[in-house]
C-alpha cells in the first residue's frame, strides 16, 4: 500500500513537472540578424524545439536548441514568419510540431515590403442615362508603416451609353468617354494575419477622356450636362476588397466608388497582387 501510494506522488509530480515544462513561457532574446536567440533555463537539453508566439498567440519563429552554456540556451532559428519582438515569448514544442507548424499554430504573416498588381472590372459613370463600360488597370504599393501602403495606380476606362438634351430636342443619342487616369494614395491592410483580409484604399489624381456623341452640331459635354469633358479633370476613388492570401499572390474581388471629372461611378472589379 505504501508503495502504491509513493508511486502515485511520484507520477503526480512527474506528471506536474512535463505540463509546466511545456507550458513555461521564456523571455527571448537574439542577435541583429536574429538567427541565434538565447533563452535562461535549465530545463531544455540539445535539439529541444523551440517556438517564439506573440502576445496574441502568433507563431513569430521556430528553432532548436543548439548550445548550452550554464543555464543559458542557444537557440538556431530554423523557420521565421515575421520580426521577434521583445514583448514576444518563447516555448518548447514538439518535434513534429516544429516540422509542419502551420498545421498546430496560427502562423504570423508578415506583409511584403511591395506590391505589384492588376485589375479588371465592369463601371458605370452617373452621366446620360449611365455610361456602363469596361475598366482596366495596374497598381504598385510600398510598405511605409505598419499595415498602411504608399499606393501609386494608372487605370483605363471605356463607357458607352445614351443621353438626352430635352432643351435642344436631342432624344437619346449615343455617347461614348474613354480615357486613362493617374492616381496615388493609402491602402491599409485589416487582418493581415487571416487567410481572408480587408483591404481599404483611396487615390486622387487626375483623369484624362475624350468624348463622342453620335449627333452632329451637338457637344457632348453639354448633353452630358458638363459632368464629363473632353481633356482633363478630377479623379478620386476608394475601393474596399477582400483578398485572399495565396503565398506571393493575393487574388481579390471589391467594390470601388469615386468621381471621374465631376461624374460619381462605380465599379466591381477583381484583382490579383503580386508580394516581392
Amino acid at each position: 500500500m505504501l508503495k502504491s501510494l509513493r508511486f502515485s506522488h511520484v507520477l503526480l509530480a512527474l506528471m506536474f513537472w512535463m505540463s509546466s515544462f511545456v507550458a513555461h513561457a521564456y523571455t527571448i532574446r537574439c542577435n541583429a540578424k536574429q538567427s541565434i536567440c538565447e533563452i535562461t533555463t535549465n530545463r531544455l537539453a540539445v535539439g529541444d524545439k523551440i517556438a517564439v508566439f506573440t502576445d496574441k498567440g502568433y507563431l513569430v519563429a521556430v528553432g532548436a536548441v543548439k548550445n548550452i552554456d550554464g543555464q543559458k540556451r542557444l537557440i538556431q532559428m530554423t523557420k521565421a514568419f515575421g520580426v521577434i519582438s521583445q514583448s514576444d515569448t518563447a516555448r518548447f514544442i514538439e518535434d513534429e510540431q516544429a516540422s509542419n507548424p502551420g498545421a498546430y499554430f496560427k502562423l504570423l504573416r508578415m506583409l511584403p515590403d511591395r506590391i505589384l498588381g492588376a485589375e479588371f472590372g465592369i463601371i458605370s459613370i452617373g452621366a446620360g442615362d449611365q455610361l456602363p463600360g469596361l475598366t482596366a488597370g495596374a497598381y504598385y504599393g510600398h510598405l511605409w508603416r505598419n499595415q498602411l501602403y504608399l499606393i501609386a495606380g494608372a487605370d483605363l476606362i471605356s463607357s458607352a451609353g445614351t443621353a438626352s438634351d430635352k432643351l435642344n430636342d436631342l432624344d437619346q443619342t449615343d455617347v461614348s468617354a474613354s480615357g486613362m487616369a493617374l492616381s496615388g494614395g493609402l491602402s491599409g491592410i485589416i487582418w493581415p494575419n487571416s487567410s481572408v483580409s480587408l483591404n481599404l484604399s483611396g487615390r486622387l489624381g487626375f483623369a484624362w477622356l475624350s468624348l463622342g456623341i453620335n449627333a452632329d452640331d451637338y457637344d457632348a459635354s453639354k448633353v452630358l450636362n458638363d459632368r464629363l469633358h473632353s481633356g482633363f479633370g478630377l479623379y478620386a476613388r476608394g475601393k474596399a476588397q477582400l483578398i485572399y492570401h495565396w503565398g506571393k499572390f493575393t487574388p481579390g474581388l471589391g467594390l470601388v466608388a469615386g468621381y471621374v471629372h465631376n461624374a460619381a461611378f462605380t465599379s466591381v472589379v477583381g484583382s490579383v497582387g503580386y508580394a516581392f
